[in-house]
């Protein structure tokens, strides 16, 4: 059994790997011979002042995407279906994975986890995977940060 800072330590590689595939995407994409601007910030909030994406643009105001928890811990995006669209959550790995939400955490729930901590990890074989959400456009990734 895992201790909990091995864990987090292996929730954190893997966020990095997502991150460095963001970068290297956008970077290809750049060299294509777009014009590559900046458009604003996308955070993920994940604490007890509500569970969010909030995009920044360059000038305007804040747009905010509120995260809440479904069914069996799935974490809902657009929840009411009429909040802003600017990101996008996937899951894959075993059976019908799913992107988990549990106390301000996000994972991959698989096939035959419980909807305890399955909840809010990311293990062997599953795959967490952050989008821009059809609000953003045809807009790309150009860094990303833990």
């Amino acid at each position: 059994m895992r201790n909990s800072r091995t864990k987090r330590l292996t929730t954190f590689f893997s966020l990095m790997a997502l991150f460095g595939s963001l970068l290297v995407a956008s970077t290809a994409g750049a060299s294509d011979g777009q014009i590559v601007s900046d458009f604003g910030t996308l955070d993920l909030i994940l604490d007890s002042s509500g569970d969010r994406f909030e995009f920044q643009p360059i000038s305007g105001s804040t747009v905010t995407e509120p995260l809440a928890i479904g069914q069996k811990c799935k974490a809902d995006e657009n929840v009411p279906p009429e909040s802003p669209d600017v990101a996008s959550l996937s899951a894959s790995g075993p059976g019908n994975a799913i992107v988990g939400l549990r106390d301000h955490a996000l994972g991959v729930k698989s096939q035959g986890d419980g909807n305890g901590e399955p909840c809010r990890r990311i293990t062997s074989g599953e795959t967490l995977t952050i989008g821009l959400g059809t609000d953003l456009g045809d807009k790309f990734f150009d860094s990303g940060q833990i």
